[in-house]
């Protein structure tokens, strides 16, 4: 009987199972080795013979035309071969049949469906039924996926060639396959779908009923593989292939805290003038983590092997020598398809070259001065697997065979390492582990060099079987903040990692707590869904395990669910009440999970963190909506009417900046945040020419909301004659409608600016979030200014009339500045709030923002270089019991922990602090509701790049309980939903700009109407009435010169003014 090692994971497990496919296989390079097997009529197909032929194989060869088996020269004439394709049909088997009968050739009608390339094992065979259907038949894994031709009349398909394995039967064994193989089988009969599932799994020790001829590659005796049917057919070895275990064990890490360590030495550094490569194998589903790392923190000099982000996951290499940066580009193929890949990265000081190659193929190659006979890799990190050294995220791999050598791989021999199997004694090897004889949580190098491995965090070193086994149950803590009465709120994962795809399992029962929940009455359903291999949850798609209603104590739910081959997620969610108290806590534990009547206890029943229940808490995008690839940069302000308005960049084709196609989308709310209106397009330039990174303010003297965009080209590509332009955009209805944006690059820089300061200002453009107006009517913003040197520096500009006019200031207020904020504060003085590396920076003007003091460090104040929104929120000069100013960051040395501060001393300290989410985070935006309450709308980065959330909370939360909001008795604040909007005048101008004619629309005038136009030398060019029942007018400047004229609308109570352009 065949042996195979069962590896006992950390939690309880009861019951096994066995799979005749283990013990020792064929292991076959494609380019040498194979087997041969002595002409003999039990290996024909003879005349009206019924015929199978069975195996196991493992491969991940997806190129040319390589038989896996044969009897036949592999071009013409009578015989059998089995074979898989390439290119569309990579990894996709057929077979040829040709013999003496009506039709000659019986092949399969093209290829088999799916791949078998996929490095996992499966069961192949051929069978011949010569006597009733008179064809050829496919199977995988006991299913039928290809049929041949049937046949008249009766075939003999014998001839006088061996039986090869893994190549033809030429005389030069064309067309070698790489693979494993086991237990080939040659049977005297057609055998039937039930009788292929049973080979499956039946262990050949003897002559049995109409078998022919068996190999298992057991007792080999030098290049001798016995035939164990005892009808004397042995095999030869050819080329030396190796035998190696069925399963050999590797290492698995499931991408919460497991990480495999090796010590700092220099054998892992790179001297000057040494050739290096690296190799490994992995099988992961992740993406954007760190497969290896020898770089402290991620960042400077080192190496480390990365996949991309989704849904890409092309194999990366950061690499940077002592002279400089040094990695390729992105791989071309996707390693995050759950499919062992072998990765190598070579460096070759003579061609000054890295190289990077996935399954034997090279796919991308940078020659770079960096790469020198004086380059060095050195640093004082150790070698990490499944992480970086600052332990920021964790992979989520399976890997295996990693491989340190000091030359540079040839192709050739990075092709053969990818199934060579290695001893330890061979030349150049600095470090190698196979995970095979683990020692607790020791792994040793079987290079001889003393490189042992550690193994972090719970990492397991598994034997990856064909027979299912759970290898590892763990868990994972929510902790986006929940909405009263929100349903399906996801409390824990519970992640059931398993291998191997025959006698799957089936998990019947989990038992779990609310263990950390502040009130069990906050929750008033619980249920536990599966999401299968997904690892996002969504209740409208993931199936229902079970349910239970809320309790204290030990909670059983029960069910019945299937798992799969790799990560399975199973999500505890509650129902939230919405009589839910703000700022209570849910969680929960999970003890065990019992799956084919065994228990799996474990070890670590909960993790770190919790969900806390805040007012609202809602989704507005996520990655893949509408079509759109990414969305980000978050704005958000509360409308006159108390209805919320956000803006977000919908980035098309990916996350990053412009230019590129982005449109900026507006959703509103007019219940505070629960739900939503569907995006509108407020500005659509199509194709590369985007707009995006919108900032918002609302005119007080109006109503209208004023949304600032840069658009048509990237900051960095920006020139005085050809800037990125400066758009704004204009409501008047409280968000629902937008006017046609309108240019005003020209009144802020660029060598169309009559300013003889900003007119050779590079690129401009206005940080995302809110703008500013004062006490006075005056609307300001900050402006990020590149200039000459390639510098990023702060200014501002402002408007007088409403945001129809713009005067930039050139009084600067940082010099390396970035993204930033203004506020006015109580005094009459402008506070600037300014990204930066470290400590957030702030600067004040005392004359409006025409000059600014010396910039300073806010010390309570942490800015990993992230935008973030800058708000009042309450002033004692409204009548307020204190000054409140906000600020919304992320408050971590990296993008994460986005957070929101409060300074009740007018931004001089800032005490207050509370977290809205700690994991990954970036960019936010605050806005103060009717009721007084908060909002904040954030990038989420818990599973892409990014989920847009708003959230809704109260002062008293943000203080702990320590403040609470007092509405001024000096303000009347109109009730979003319930008060019609004040019947003050209001005005469109359409369209806008314009070659000629253009309509002036008003509504809820008191009286006649007096409209104005005025160039802007202050010259009144026409003048016009409405009478009472008047609602429009259609007006002319065609006799105007091209440029910006002012348009004042008065009726008896107010008056407005509007900008429109002549082009």
């Amino acid at each position: 009987m065949k042996k195979i090692t069962i590896f006992i994971c950390t939690f309880m497990i009861y019951g096994a199972s066995m799979l005749a496919q283990s013990g020792k296989v064929l292991n076959l390079d494609g380019v040498n080795t194979f087997m041969s097997v002595a002409h003999h009529s039990d290996l024909d197909f003879g005349l009206s013979q019924n015929k199978t032929i069975s195996c196991w194989i493992k491969t991940t060869t997806v190129a040319g035309t390589p038989r896996i088996f044969a009897k036949r020269n592999g071009a013409s004439g009578n015989g059998y071969e089995f074979w898989t394709g390439n290119g569309g049909n990579a990894g996709k088997f057929a077979i040829n049949a040709q013999g003496t009968g009506t039709p000659s050739s019986i092949s399969t009608a093209g290829y088999a469906t799916n791949s078998i390339a996929d490095g996992t094992w499966h069961h192949i065979a051929m069978v011949l039924d010569a006597s009733s259907n008179r064809t050829i038949y496919g199977y995988v894994d006991g299913v039928l996926v290809n049929t041949g031709k049937t046949f008249a009349t009766t075939s003999d398909f014998s001839n006088t060639l061996n039986f090869i394995v893994g190549a033809t039967s030429t005389s030069t064994n064309t067309f070698k396959w790489a693979g494993q193989i086991d237990n080939v089988r040659i049977w005297n009969k057609a055998m039937t779908p039930t009788e292929l599932v049973a080979d499956m799994t039946s262990n050949i020790i003897g002559a049995t009923t109409d078998l022919l001829a068996a190999w298992d590659f057991e007792n080999i005796t030098g290049t001798i593989v016995p035939d164990v049917s005892g009808n004397s057919h042995p095999g030869t070895l050819v080329g030396s292939p190796t035998t190696p275990n069925a399963f050999p064990t590797i290492l698995t890490l499931d991408g919460v805290n497991d990480y495999m360590s090796v010590i700092n030495h220099a054998d892992f550094d790179i001297a000057a003038g040494q050739n290096f490569t690296i190799s490994c194998k992995i099988k992961t589903t992740d993406f954007s983590k760190r497969i290896l790392s020898k770089r402290p923190n991620g960042a400077g000099v080192g190496y480390e092997f990365i996949n991309n982000s989704s849904p890409n996951g092309q194999f990366g290499v950061n690499l940077t020598t002592s002279l400089g940066a040094a990695g390729p580009p992105y791989g071309t193929t996707n390693i995050s398809n759950g499919v062992w890949r072998h990765l190598a990265m070579v460096i070759d000081v003579p061609t000054t070259t890295c190289k990077i190659y996935v399954d034997g193929i090279l796919e991308q190659t940078i020659t770079t001065a960096n790469i020198s006979a004086s380059s060095t890799v050195s640093n004082e990190g150790d070698l990490l697997f499944g992480t970086l050294s600052n332990f920021a995220s964790f992979m989520n791999v399976s890997l295996d065979d990693i491989r340190f050598w000091n030359k540079a791989m040839t192709a050739a021999e990075v092709l053969a390492d990818k199934t060579a199997i290695i001893t330890g004694n061979e030349a150049n090897l600095l470090a190698a582990w196979d995970f095979e004889n683990v020692s607790g949580i020791t792994v040793p190098d079987i290079s001889g060099r003393n490189h042992p491995g550690t193994l972090y965090g719970g990492a397991k070193v598994i034997a990856e079987t064909n027979t299912m086994q759970i290898n590892t149950v763990s868990l994972i803590q929510t902790q986006l903040p929940t909405g009263m009465g929100d349903a399906n709120q996801r409390i824990i994962a519970v992640k059931v990692s398993a291998n191997g795809a025959l006698n799957p399992l089936t998990v019947s029962k989990l038992n779990f707590t609310m263990n950390g929940t502040t009130n069990v009455a906050d929750v008033t359903n619980i249920k536990v869904y599966s999401s299968g291999a997904t690892a996002i949850f969504d209740a409208a798609t993931a199936t229902l395990f079970g349910s239970i209603t809320p309790a204290t104590g030990n909670l059983v739910v029960n069910g019945s669910q299937s798992l799969v081959s790799g990560d399975n997620y199973f999500w505890i969610t509650y129902d939230v009440s919405s009589g839910a108290a703000e700022g209570n806590l849910l969680d929960a534990t999970c003890e065990s999970i019992v799956a084919n009547a065994s228990t799996y206890t474990i070890a670590v029943n909960t993790v770190a963190g919790e969900r806390v229940i805040l007012l609202a808490n809602t989704l507005l995008f996520t990655p893949g909506d509408a079509g759109s690839k990414n969305y980000r940069i978050p704005a958000i302000i509360t409308a006159a009417d108390g209805s919320l308005v956000t803006v977000t960049d919908k980035r098309w084709n990916g996350a990053g900046d412009l230019a590129a196609k982005i449109d900026p989308v507006v959703r509103r709310s007019t219940d505070n945040g629960k739900t939503w209106s569907a995006p509108v397009v407020i500005a659509n330039f199509g194709g590369p020419n985007g707009a995006g990174d919108a900032a918002i303010v609302m005119d007080k003297a109006s109503g209208d909301l004023i949304c600032f965009l840069a658009a048509n080209k990237g900051l960095f590509s920006s020139t005085p004659a050809d800037p990125i332009r400066i758009l704004t955009v204009r409501s008047s209805d409280n968000g629902i409608s937008w006017e046609t944006p309108v240019d005003i690059t020209n009144q802020i820089y660029g060598a169309s600016c009559t300013n003889p300061i900003t007119q050779n200002w590079l690129g401009v453009f206005i940080a995302a979030g809110q703008a500013h107006q004062l006490r006075d009517g005056r609307i300001v913003a900050a402006l990020v200014v590149r200039e000459t040197g390639g510098a990023l520096n702060n200014y501002s500009m402002s408007s007088v009339d409403g945001g129809n006019t713009w005067t930039p200031s050139t009084g600067i207020a940082e010099a390396g500045g970035d993204e930033a904020k203004i506020v006015e504060l109580n005094n009459g003085n402008l506070m600037m709030s300014i990204r930066n590396s470290g400590k957030r920076r702030f600067n004040v003007s005392t004359d409006k923002g025409l000059t600014w003091g010396t910039a300073y460090n806010q010390t309570d104040m942490t800015d990993p270089n992230c935008n973030g929104d800058f708000i009042r929120y309450t002033s004692t000069l409204d009548g307020y019991n204190k000054n409140r100013l906000l600020h919304s960051i992320p408050s971590a040395g990296n993008r994460s922990n986005v957070s929101v501060l409060m300074s009740t001393d007018e931004g001089g300290t800032w005490p207050v602090k509370k977290t809205i989410f700690s994991g990954s985070s970036a960019y936010s935006g605050l806005t103060v509701l009717n009721d007084g309450t908060l909002g904040i709308y954030y990038e989420n980065g818990e599973n892409s790049t990014y989920q847009m959330y708003f959230v809704r909370f109260s002062l008293n939360w943000l203080t702990n309980g320590a403040d609470t909001f007092v509405q001024s008795p000096t303000l009347s604040t109109k009730n979003n939903f319930n008060v019609e909007n004040d019947k003050v005048l209001k005005a469109q101008v359409n369209p806008n700009p314009t070659d000629d004619l253009f309509t002036i629309s008003v509504t809820n005038a008191t009286d006649l109407v007096n409209i104005k136009i005025v160039n802007l030398s202050g010259k009144v060019i026409q003048k016009l009435t409405l009478n009472k029942n008047e609602k429009s007018k259609v007006l002319s400047l065609a006799n105007q010169l091209n440029g910006i004229y002012i348009i004042e609308i008065s009726d008896t109570k107010t008056t407005l003014t509007r900008k429109i352009i002549k082009n």
